[in-house]
């Protein structure tokens, strides 16, 4: 009995919603927030191919300096059971969150078009070489575990300064790989020609 039929009835009638139930600890992982859906069917596969407490470990955000090598698990978990198309995919995907997670809790805030600019993926304009310049060396010293140090009286510059520092130290946590491993959304600054 639906709950029109109920109601002209006179029947007390509850509606209960269902709820899509994730069996085990899938729905408790980062990841399994990441690849809802059945698009990504074939990623909960291999998770479900883990013994229990490799899925229950996962279940745990990860420590600074764990990010890489969680990144490096799901690589070496999913490459030999995936299309290359969904492989390549679900590592961008992968990547780029953890990237995110690590930038939110280092309080890293840039305006888009500085990353942008820092990656080497626009060209700055001609009137804020200085500061873009200025940017890309400082960025490179947080890259280097330099400390920070202020360069200037503005506020506002010194902000954005600290910050490209803090982006570059993310960069550089993020980027231990050889050549083989490297997160593709990764760019090295250093390999980009501005």
């Amino acid at each position: 009995m639906n709950m029109i039929q109920a109601a002209i009835a006179g029947v007390r009638a509850h509606y209960r919603a269902r709820n899509a139930v994730v069996p085990g600890y899938w729905g408790m992982t980062m990841e399994g927030g990441l690849f809802a859906g059945r698009d990504w069917g074939p990623v909960y596969d291999v998770f479900a191919t883990f013994d229990k407490e490799t899925q229950r470990q996962l279940t745990f955000t990860p420590e600074d300096g764990e990010w890489s090598e969680r990144a490096k698990f799901w690589k070496r978990e999913l490459q030999p059971k995936l299309t290359p198309e969904m492989y390549h995919e679900a590592m961008m995907k992968l990547c780029g969150w953890y990237a995110g997670c690590v930038r939110k809790r280092l309080n890293v805030r840039l305006p888009v078009s500085i990353v942008a600019m820092l990656r080497g993926e626009v060209p700055y304009a001609e009137e804020s070489k200085e500061l873009a310049e200025l940017a890309i060396s400082i960025y490179q010293d947080g890259k280097a575990g330099k400390p920070y140090e202020p360069v200037g009286e503005n506020p506002a510059q010194n902000r954005l300064l600290k910050a490209a520092h803090k982006q570059g130290r993310v960069d550089a946590g993020l980027s231990r790989h050889t050549p083989q491993t490297a997160p593709v959304c990764f760019v090295d600054l250093e390999a980009v020609a501005l």
